[in-house]
């Protein structure tokens, strides 16, 4: 299913069926503020071992997840009430976090049966993905849409992947900003650099320090 949508104003019945199929395990390629991903529900063990599978992926390479808010955050992650009221600055945006996970929730960022101590949450700043995320109802599993290890392609190579691999595609035309999501840990008692992206380490490292968050080099 291609899904066509006004990126400054979606139908929220158009992301309500795609959301509907990520539920159910089925692939969805969508906009966000970055670069395009691929994604499905993190609660389905089937649709997570897809994903994996359209990568080309190693299975004990965790992938990350989306989410609606900083209340889905806290049921899943380990959060502290300084850590919220950071993430309440830089959120939506492309910056992505590492946390402790919760002991006990359903969420899968691998096929493995022993899921990782620690999940990369992100909520981004796109009306569509978000409404996707929201309208989902739990955290979205995502990754860009590659080939894992290969750089991501053009709009019509998203097509091509589409119908290779996805059971649907939200267009929201052409994505505006090329680069990946900036990746921090706050999963220890500083916060340290994982991958820098769109917003510059520099600038995070201000902010954190804001909020009374030390930092690692």
């Amino acid at each position: 299913m291609l899904i066509r949508v006004d990126p400054q104003n979606p139908k929220e019945s158009m992301i309500k069926a795609a959301s509907g199929m990520a539920s159910m395990g089925e692939l969805i390629i969508f906009p966000t503020d970055t670069i395009y991903g691929i994604g499905t529900s993190s609660y389905s063990q089937a649709g997570v071992m897809r994903l994996f599978a359209s990568k080309k992926r190693p299975q004990t390479k965790p992938l990350g997840v989306f989410m609606s808010g900083i209340g889905q955050l806290v049921e899943h992650c380990i959060v502290s009430e300084t850590q919220e009221r950071f993430l309440s600055s830089i959120w939506p945006g492309p910056v992505t976090c590492v946390f402790l996970r919760q002991p006990k929730n359903r969420m899968l960022t691998t096929p493995l049966k022993t899921q990782p101590p620690t999940v990369a949450v992100r909520i981004p700043d796109n009306l569509v993905c978000k409404m996707l995320v929201e309208l989902l109802g739990h955290p979205l599993l995502q990754t860009s849409v590659n080939i894992s290890g290969l750089p991501h392609g053009s709009h019509n190579e998203l097509l091509y992947y589409y119908e290779r691999f996805a059971d649907a595609m939200i267009d929201g035309g052409p994505e505006k900003e090329s680069l990946p999501s900036t990746v921090i840990s706050l999963a220890g008692p500083d916060a340290k650099l994982v991958r820098e992206g769109s917003v510059s380490w520099e600038s995070l490292k201000s902010t954190l320090s804001e909020f009374g968050i030390g930092s690692a080099d």
